[in-house]
């Protein structure tokens, strides 16, 4: 990913690439910006610190959704998460926010949040203190799920040990043969019908 930036920006830097840019994407076509009027900027940050961490002046400047992203990825890089179920400022792109951290987060709990949400707003404002907070749940949700499953696939495991029978261990355990089936499977246990 970084070698694509350092490549855009590479490319961008020439004036009639990046004049041609803005005419076509800003401008729809219209030759307005013009490469000979383009003076290079400053190369360092104004708004990154040494660390290359967006300075917390700067972000609190952002009064937009924006400043919701960049606390966001300072408090992930920072390992901070708990901070953001305080963060009472109000999304206002409350629909485009979940998609948002899903891709460029790569924070998969956003993925199934955005339906609740949506039925969030209804309600009123929401903030990433709902949206944290209904992730977390999500995630004790899953573990709990995925816990009870693990338990359920051990105790199968136990049976199948003790005797190798079908319908003794669907009888016993009250479980599916297919999940009899997969748990023998991956243990090597031949089963008898």
């Amino acid at each position: 990913m970084a070698e694509k930036d350092l490549s855009e920006k590479l490319i961008e830097d020439y004036a009639d690439v990046f004049a041609d840019i803005i005419n076509v994407l800003a401008f729809r076509g219209e030759k307005l910006l013009n490469p000979s009027n383009i003076v290079d900027g400053r190369t360092t940050s104004r708004y990154k610190d040494a660390d290359k961490k967006i300075r917390e002046e700067t972000r609190k400047q952002f009064t937009s959704d924006f400043r919701i992203i960049a606390d966001y990825f300072c408090a992930v890089r920072e390992k901070r998460e708990e901070e953001l179920r305080y963060h009472e400022q109000e999304i206002k792109h409350v629909s485009e926010m979940p998609d948002f951290f899903t891709v460029f987060g790569r924070d998969k709990r956003f993925k199934d949040c955005k339906p609740v949400i949506m039925k969030e707003v209804e309600k009123g404002a929401v903030s990433m203190c709902t949206v944290m907070d209904y992730a977390e749940r999500q995630g004790l949700t899953k573990g709990r799920q995925e816990g009870m499953q693990e338990g359920m696939e051990m105790l199968v495991a136990n049976f199948l040990k003790k005797d190798n029978r079908m319908k003794y261990t669907v009888e016993m355990l009250g479980v599916s043969e297919e999940m009899v089936l997969e748990v023998a499977k991956k243990l090597g246990i031949e089963v008898i019908p």
